[in-house]
């Protein structure tokens, strides 16, 4: 269905460790427009507590990342974890835009499955959306400080996407990334008063940090423009700025079909 995740261990430690990717949004996959768009609608969150709810679309994501199997082994995520027989290895979840919406989810199940016990977690988001209510976040935040946990949210402080669906407001009053064009402010208007009238809130499990952004200078359009909008928009959310936000090497993908740079 266009999900994917990658677990890589490190096995040259006297205690080895974890890291497990989620690839973001494939254009290519209906289902992953599915998961980034079905946030009209909150669902019980079902490993959580009483209230904990979720995007519905999230949820989706969620159940696709934990029914893939390895294609050599046939492991579900959740049979590999358990076969580990480590004790407090660290174990790094990561993604960025949908890849760290799904990381947010697949860190409260896996703090709700119980491998905490066997695993130090550290999760690092990287321009996710939110995906729950009041109440999943704060039953995430209670469950990173029982069991230890890590969770740290990064954005560039341009970019729109993480600002969904918590902040609408704050796109709309400061303009970002750039000019807005009244098409687009007419959308998010509407997309604002719609969660409010159908009384859908969303919170962010955790704060912000902010690395900074970065000004394009490949986006020629006219000034107010829906396609220089456009244009800003996908640079400020591309992983290649966040690479060289945090002085990583940037990574082409111009073979890549569908990927867009997202």
């Amino acid at each position: 269905g266009g999900n994917m995740m990658y677990i890589v261990k490190n096995n040259t430690l006297d205690n080895p460790s974890y890291a497990l990717a989620i690839r973001g949004t494939d254009w290519c996959f209906p289902t992953n427009w599915k998961e980034d768009i079905l946030t009209w609608l909150l669902v019980d969150y079902p490993f959580g507590g009483f209230g904990d709810s979720v995007a519905t679309g999230s949820l989706l994501g969620l159940y696709a990342i934990l029914n893939l199997t390895d294609p050599m082994t046939g492991y579900t995520l959740f049979e590999y974890l358990t076969l580990q027989t480590t004790v407090n290895s660290e174990f790094y979840i990561t993604g960025h835009s949908l890849g760290g919406a799904l990381s947010t989810m697949l860190t409260a199940w896996f703090m709700d499955s119980g491998f905490t016990s066997k695993f130090k977690l550290r999760t690092y988001l990287f321009a996710p959306p939110s995906v729950g209510n009041s109440y999943f976040a704060a039953s995430f935040r209670n469950k990173l400080q029982a069991t230890g946990s890590e969770c740290h949210r990064v954005f560039n402080s341009k970019d729109i996407v993480p600002r969904f669906w918590a902040e609408i407001d704050s796109i709309l009053f400061n303009q970002l990334p750039a000019q807005l064009p009244l098409e687009v402010d007419a959308v998010l208007i509407g997309v604002q008063a719609y969660l409010q009238t159908e009384g859908i809130v969303y919170h962010n499990v955790v704060n912000a940090q902010n690395v900074g952004f970065k000004t394009p200078t490949n986006c020629n359009s006219p000034v107010g423009s829906l396609d220089e909008y456009e244009c800003y928009v996908g640079f400020q959310h591309s992983h290649n700025t966040y690479l060289e936000l945090l002085n990583a090497p940037e990574i082409n993908f111009a073979n890549v079909p569908c990927a867009w740079e997202w």
